[in-house]
């Protein structure tokens, strides 16, 4: 397989599917490690997940728990993140709180396409977690990969562009991000100690090495995803990726996703 340095620069034209069509979903992800279905849900689907979204927050409890000092996210349900707070459910429990969140992340296509990728048996959705961002930051969380393999499904909630956290990744880049990944739990096997935001724990030899470009030249190549609501996006979370900056006055929400090779619990 080419590395990164021979391949051509990707496009957000390379990334999209205009319809909701497994095969070109899952080719993109083989490829590209991520695919993206501007305006996947309709306005009524997504005017309802909104509202659950905005009532689940309301309801929250008194106070979320807080980051780490290394800014991990512990929480079991309600927590803090560098720019707002998130809510995170199991998806068994979806269905008697949240029938619209629960309908749309056990959707008979995000199966197919997680088959179609992690292969059978795998968990759709084990998760789902509600993102609320609001306060403004230089960027909602930076370049990473996450220390378990997953695909995630993240629809955004609100139309999203530059000033508002937009979705970033940059293609091609999975199959290094799991080389990191494997390579970080057999340094440490602490979920907590593994060293996942690539630009600033990882050197510039490194990433010549496993990239064929330095830091700034492999950041170039990174593509923003500015889509209206409803919009869903794919990603092997192997694939480095980021939400970008958050502006003043601006709010970012989402829900997203995680599923895993295998028969999880």
């Amino acid at each position: 397989m080419p590395t990164t340095a021979t391949r051509a620069r990707a496009t957000i034209d390379d990334l999209r599917v205009c319809e909701s069509d497994v095969d070109s979903v899952v080719a993109r992800l083989d490829q590209h490690g991520v695919a993206v279905l501007p305006g996947w849900l309709d306005a009524a689907r997504t005017s309802a997940l909104r509202t659950e979204f905005d009532d689940s927050f309301a309801a929250a409890g008194p106070e979320p728990d807080e980051l780490t000092d290394t800014g991990k996210d512990l929480s079991r349900a309600y927590g803090r993140t560098t720019t707002g707070e998130h809510l995170k459910y199991g998806n068994a429990e979806l269905k008697g709180v949240l029938p619209v969140t629960h309908e749309v992340f056990n959707d008979p296509f995000m199966r197919a396409v997680a088959n179609g990728y992690l292969g059978t048996p795998c968990t759709l959705n084990r998760h789902v977690i509600l993102t609320n961002d609001y306060r403004a930051g230089d960027e909602v969380i930076s370049y990473h990969f996450d220390e378990i393999r997953s695909l995630k499904f993240l629809i955004y909630l609100d139309d999203v562009d530059g000033g508002n956290g937009a979705f970033e990744i940059i293609p091609g880049t999975q199959i290094q991000g799991a080389q990191i990944r494997v390579s970080e739990w057999l340094r440490t096997g602490d979920f907590n100690a593994i060293k996942i935001r690539v630009f600033d724990a990882f050197s510039d030899d490194l990433f010549y090495t496993l990239f064929g470009h330095f830091k700034p030249f492999l950041a170039a190549r990174s593509v923003a995803v500015h889509a209206p609501a409803g919009s869903m996006i794919v990603f092997s979370t192997d694939t480095i990726h980021r939400a970008g900056p958050l502006g003043s006055g601006r709010r970012r929400r989402v829900a997203r996703g995680s599923s895993y090779s295998g028969l999880w619990p």
